[in-house]
C-alpha cells in the first residue's frame, strides 16, 4: 500500500480525509464528538487557528 487512497471504490479501511471544514457542517459539540475530543478543546483550537479543519 502506497498511503494514498483511490477516490473511487476506497473500501481498504483506511481513513477519508475531506477537504471542507467540518465545524461548518456540524455544531460544535457534535463536531468536538465526531472528533474524540471536548468541545471546550476544540474551541480553543479554533480561537487559536489551530487544530482541524
Amino acid at each position: 500500500m502506497t498511503g494514498r487512497t483511490p477516490l473511487d471504490d476506497a473500501d481498504d479501511g483506511t481513513a477519508t480525509v475531506h477537504l471542507f471544514p467540518m465545524r461548518r457542517l456540524l455544531p460544535l459539540r457534535d463536531a468536538a464528538a465526531h472528533l474524540g475530543i471536548p468541545a471546550r478543546r476544540l474551541r480553543a483550537l479554533g480561537m487559536l487557528k489551530a487544530g482541524p479543519r
